[in-house]
């Protein structure tokens, strides 16, 4: 919808109090696509500037996607930093609506993705927000130069009821997770991924004081969190990253959720789990230094 420029641009562009909606269901949709790279440190920015999936009187999916059970595809993903650009980033919130604001509709949305930051220049992300979509809040791929502070995350309501990745189809070529390797053996396998860190040109990515919260588990429409407690089963998962690659996670809080850190997906390594690291509103722990 909107390009920030155009691959191996170098300038200034930047963009303040800005809203960046979908007035349909539209699942090829991708809302911003940033490319290019800043003259200094800072010219590419968006400031107080958000994305809305539904939830208001301006777009269709308000009344379009009101079925427990079949949420709409109503965008394929709000922002994307591809490897040529960067960014500055400051009070974002990128929402997939869970309820409506201008009416009492129930709102059953499945954006596919939250960010995708493929960025190599400098980029920094500061309070920022990316809620209830299928597949990932955050998804840096390849990405260098990043420093992301105050992370906010809810998981979609409505998960795992479709199980993901439904209603999407994992497509390779955006390196979408596809939830293989849960093998059916437990719902809270299928839900979304709040941050996912990959790629072996990964570099210089510093993630500090995130909150990562999970309050319904789907099963009984916006139910309890059983068996045991947790609503969600992963909720950080690192891949194929290279040791002393600068990787580091500080401060990650969690609410509701069985294991804080996976190497390697669904059926990867238990790198940190929640029990034995209890703490903040659920499980907290201090540093993720593993590839530091």
């Amino acid at each position: 919808m909107v390009q920030v420029g155009r691959p191996g641009d170098v300038g200034v562009a930047e963009l303040q109090d800005i809203l960046f909606t979908v007035g349909d269901v539209l699942p090829g949709a991708i809302l911003v696509q940033v490319n290019m790279k800043a003259t200094n440190q800072g010219d590419v920015s968006f400031h107080n500037s958000h994305f809305r999936m539904g939830g208001a009187a301006d777009s269709r999916t308000e009344t379009a996607c009101q079925t427990y059970g079949s949420p709409c595809k109503a965008a394929f993903l709000p922002l994307h930093l591809v490897s040529t650009g960067g960014a500055y980033i400051e009070n974002m919130w990128i929402w997939s609506a869970d309820h409506g604001l201008d009416g009492q509709y129930s709102q059953n949305i499945a954006t596919g993705r939250g960010m995708l930051v493929e960025a190599t220049a400098g980029t920094w992300l500061i309070g920022t927000a990316s809620e209830h979509h299928t597949l990932y809040a955050y998804q840096f791929y390849n990405a260098q130069n990043v420093m992301s502070a105050m992370q906010q995350v809810e998981t979609p309501y409505w998960q795992p009821l479709p199980l993901a990745p439904n209603p999407w189809t994992p497509n390779t070529t955006w390196h979408d997770p596809t939830f293989a390797a849960c093998n059916g053996t437990d719902n809270r396998c299928y839900m979304e991924w709040v941050l996912r860190i990959l790629g072996p040109q990964t570099r210089d990515l510093a993630i500090y004081g995130s909150g990562f919260w999970v309050f319904f588990d789907g099963i009984t429409p916006y139910g309890g969190c059983e068996p045991g407690g947790y609503c969600q089963l992963n909720i950080v998962d690192l891949e194929g990253l290279k040791k002393n690659a600068g990787v580091v996670l500080y401060n990650l809080n969690t609410h509701n959720v069985a294991d804080l850190v996976r190497i390697g997906g669904d059926d990867g390594t238990i790198a940190v789990p929640a029990n034995g690291n209890e703490g903040s509103w659920g499980s907290v722990i201090a540093a993720f230094l593993g590839y530091a």
